[in-house]
Order: C-alpha cells, then structure tokens, then sequence
C-alpha cells in the first residue's frame, strides 16, 4: 500500500489526527490498486516495477520501465488510486544510460502531466524541479493540490534515444492509515478465497505452491518470492491449461494474464488460446485481438474478443521448448466492462 515518509519533524503515521506526507502510488501488495497502465512497455522491462517502493539507476539488475521499441513518438503511464487523492507533488526517477554503449534509453525532451477530471484529462500546471529533465535523479513537479482519482504522465521521447523511468511517486498529505480498496465487481475471475465460486483447476500444478487458486486471488506478483501464482512447471504436456469455472452464466469480452516468466524453467508461452464450455462440450474462442501480440512476461497480456456467455473458461498455453508456462493473476472482464 501507500507508503508515508518520514522524517524526524514530521508527525508519526501512529498518530491518527495527523496529515503525513504519502505516496499514493507504490505497491508492495499486489493489490489491484493503485493500478498503473502504459501506452508501450519494452519487453524485459516490467511496469511493476515503477511503483514497488525501489529505484536505482543500474542497468543490471533491472528495476525500470522504457518505452524501447516503442513506435510513438511520446508514450505515457497513467496511474487509478481507486478513489480520489488530493496530490501536490509527482516524482518521476528519470533513466539515463546515454553514457554506456549497451543501452538506448534517454532522458524525455518534455513531460506533460495530467489529471482525471469530470470524465476526461486536464493537463496539471507545474513547477518543475529543473529545467532540463536530467537522468539519475528525481524529476520533481510541485502544484496546487489537486483532488482527483486518476493521473497521467505523457513523455516526449528525445532525439538521443526512448525514454524510462525506475519510479514513479505521487505525494499527498492524508491521515493513515489508508482505507483497503474492494477488488472490481466487473472482474468475473475473483475470489478472495471465502466463496466456492469462481474456482480454478489446472491441467498440472508444480509442486512448489504455484497452484491454480492463487491465479485468481486478486494478488500480482512477478517475482520469484514470495509464490503468488499458478504454474505448470515440470509438466508433461506441450500445452497446458488454466480453467476458471464461474459457477453460473456470465458475459465476458476481455482477459488480462499477468504472464510468469523466470527465464529459466517458466518462460512467455509461445501463444495462449481461449477455450469456453458450451454446455456439451469445449468450444475455441475465434478472433481474439492480442496486445501484445506475442506474449510478453513480466506484464499484462490482454485479449479481447466478441462479448462470450459461458459458465468455465480455459486458457490454453503452448509452452515453449522446454520450459513450461504460469501466470501470477487472471482477470476475466464483464461485458458491461471497458
């Protein structure tokens, strides 16, 4: 969650009628909130690691978000708190590689921020902490606080390379401790582990904790520890499955699968495909639109398709060479959803 700063002058976060100065946007919970989204992500980068609380400026080992490969010309990342926050100060942990040869990333020419504001963005006026926006060091921008549930950073790409980012904060004064955030209704595949139902099985589980039900729980996590995924490592099969069962009727257009990927005994798949139970009998899922288009680990993988009614859906993954496939979470989207 939320993580205050402390410093000597400044009220204890035990005190309750005390404003203590927080950043609304790291999570260390894997909680669906605060939930961060980009217009492009490198692959072997992961967008999770802009708010897990960390920041360095080395190559290796990695801890950044870049746009390399990208083909804008800008790219943003926009951050949902899940309820309003009134914010007065964004930090941006700008990368800078230029002086090594292996590495394109740069520094942006310019950055725009911009706030959710009565259904559409509003760009935010600043200071800026410097002028020119330089790498290895916080980019700070200060403003009037701003109340608002939703914010966005636009980067210019600059002529010496793609940009990147190790963190991204933005800071409020509030009264901790933080309120927990309900999961999304509109996320059919959740189950905080108190119902039946949705409920997961699998083709093959490892033997290690990476089990079908923690594909579903709500919770994402793309490192090795702690186990907070499914996986069919060891397994036999070329292809294997993840199967949700709804338990009734639902409607559902789109799947996100935060895909595991250790480089090592779990790798991307080389596809994954979309099974759902007809009644009779497994049907496939025809003209599913993919982004990315080839899977990527260590990020969000969504496919979106025509509205389906179903009451299991199957995920089939085709496991590449001799590594097998997991993911840490599965989201199945309502049709009533964006």
């Amino acid at each position: 969650g939320a993580v205050p700063l402390r410093t000597t002058d400044q009220p204890s976060a035990a005190d309750r009628d005390a404003l203590v100065a927080t950043n609304f946007v790291v999570n260390n919970d894997g909680t669906f909130y605060p939930a961060i989204e980009a217009s492009y992500t490198a692959p072997r980068t992961s967008l999770a690691k802009v708010n897990d609380g960390n920041y360095w400026y080395l190559l290796h080992p990695p801890n950044r978000w870049t746009s390399q490969g990208s083909p804008n010309k800008q790219d943003w990342l926009s951050v949902d708190f899940g309820t309003p926050r009134t914010i007065h100060t964004v930090k941006l942990y700008v990368l800078d590689d230029t002086m090594r040869n292996d590495s394109p990333i740069a520094p942006p020419e310019s950055i725009k921020l911009e706030s959710w504001s009565g259904g559409a963005w509003e760009e935010v006026s600043f200071q800026a902490s410097s002028e020119t926006i330089s790498g290895h060091r916080p980019h700070t921008l200060t403003f009037q606080a701003i109340n608002t549930q939703k914010l966005r950073a636009t980067l210019t790409h600059s002529a010496a390379g793609p940009s990147g980012l190790t963190e991204l904060e933005a800071w409020g004064d509030v009264k901790l401790p933080l309120e927990s955030l309900p999961h999304p209704s509109s996320n059919l595949a959740y189950n905080d582990g108190g119902s039946e139902f949705p409920k997961a099985t699998a083709s093959y589980y490892d033997r290690f904790g990476g089990v079908p039900k923690s594909a579903i729980d709500g919770r994402t996590n793309f490192l090795a520890t702690p186990t907070n995924r499914w996986t069919s490592y060891e397994s036999p099969n070329k292809v294997d499955w993840l199967e949700i069962d709804f338990g009734k009727p639902v409607e559902f257009h789109k799947v996100d699968l935060a895909i595991y990927d250790d480089r090592g005994g779990l790798q991307r798949p080389i596809k994954y495909d979309f099974e759902f139970w007809n009644g009779e009998m497994w049907q496939p899922i025809e003209n599913v639109q993919r982004q990315p288009k080839e899977p990527v680990g260590s990020q969000w993988n969504s496919a979106t398709f025509k509205s389906q009614k179903a009451t299991k859906l199957r995920i089939l993954f085709t496991n590449r060479d001799r590594a097998r496939s997991g993911v840490t979470e599965v989201m199945v989207w309502s049709a009533s959803s964006d």
